[in-house]
C-alpha cells in the first residue's frame, strides 16, 4: 500500500483544483464542457502546485512533502467553498454526434491510454529528458531547493522550471527518485492538449471543428511519440492553446 500512496497523493493534488476550474469557468460568457474544465484544471493544479514551490524557494524555505502540500491545498479550499456555494452542477462533456465525433473519441481514448502506460512503464530515456529536465529535477529534490542560474546555458536547461519541479515534487512524494511518478506529469499535460484542442475548434466555430482538430492531434505520430518523452515542448503547447482559448 506505501508504494500507492504517492500516486494517490498525486492524483489528489491534481484533483483539487476541479472546483476553482468549475467556479471560473462558470462565469464565463460563453459555455463550457467538461472538456475545457479538465484542462483548466490541470493547468491550475500543476501551475499552483509548482508556485509554492517557487515561493518557497525564494524566502528559503527547504522543499519539504507536507510543506508544499498543505499550502497548496490551503489555496485550493477557497474554490471548493465557492464551488459548494454556488450549487454548481457537474460539467458535462457535449454529447458526441455523428461518426466524426465518435471516431474522435475513441481514438483519443486509445492513444491517451497508450502514452500512459508507456510513460508510467518506463523511465528516462530521451536525451534532454536525461540530460536537462530531469537531472535539474534530481538535483533540486537532492537540496530542496530551485537550481541556481549559475551560467548563461542554465535559464535554457532549466526551461521551463514548471517540468523540473513537478518531477521534484514526485520524487518528494515517493522518497526517492521515482521516474515513472514522474513520467505522469508531462504525459497529462501533453494528452491535455487533445481536450484543449477540442475546446478550441468548439470555441472557434461548432463542436465539429473540435472533434477533427482533436481527432488530427491524436492521429499525428509525432505527438504519441512525445507525449511521454518527459520533454517540455507538448506541456508547453497545452498552455499555449489555454492561453489561446481564454483570449
Amino acid at each position: 500500500m506505501s508504494a500507492l500512496l504517492p500516486w494517490i497523493l498525486t492524483v489528489v493534488v491534481l484533483c483539487a483544483a476541479w472546483p476553482w476550474a468549475a467556479w471560473l469557468l462558470a462565469r464565463a460568457p460563453q459555455r463550457t464542457d467538461a472538456a475545457l474544465t479538465l484542462c483548466l484544471t490541470l493547468a491550475l493544479s500543476t501551475g499552483t502546485l509548482t508556485q509554492v514551490m517557487l515561493w518557497q524557494s525564494a524566502l528559503g524555505v527547504p522543499f519539504d512533502l507536507w510543506g508544499i502540500t498543505l499550502p497548496y491545498l490551503a489555496l485550493m479550499l477557497p474554490g471548493w467553498v465557492m464551488w459548494r456555494r454556488a450549487r454548481l452542477p457537474l460539467p458535462r462533456l457535449t454529447r458526441p454526434q455523428g461518426a466524426l465525433a465518435w471516431t474522435a473519441l475513441a481514438v483519443c481514448a486509445l492513444v491517451s491510454a497508450a502514452v500512459l502506460f508507456n510513460a508510467v512503464y518506463w523511465p528516462f530515456f530521451r536525451d534532454d529528458a536525461l540530460g536537462i529536465y530531469n537531472r535539474f529535477g534530481v538535483w533540486m529534490y537532492d537540496y530542496r531547493t530551485i537550481a541556481p542560474l549559475v551560467s548563461a546555458a542554465t535559464p535554457y536547461e532549466t526551461y521551463p522550471v514548471l517540468m523540473p519541479l513537478t518531477y521534484t515534487y514526485a520524487y518528494l512524494a515517493s522518497g526517492w527518485q521515482n521516474e515513472y511518478l514522474a513520467r505522469l506529469f508531462p504525459a497529462l499535460l501533453s494528452l491535455g492538449c487533445l481536450p484543449a484542442a477540442y475546446a478550441l475548434g468548439r470555441v472557434l466555430d461548432r463542436p465539429a471543428a473540435g472533434w477533427l482538430a482533436a481527432l488530427l492531434l491524436a492521429l499525428a505520430p509525432a505527438f504519441a511519440r512525445w507525449s511521454s518523452a518527459g520533454y517540455v515542448d507538448l506541456p508547453m503547447d497545452f498552455l499555449n492553446k489555454l492561453t489561446a482559448i481564454f483570449a
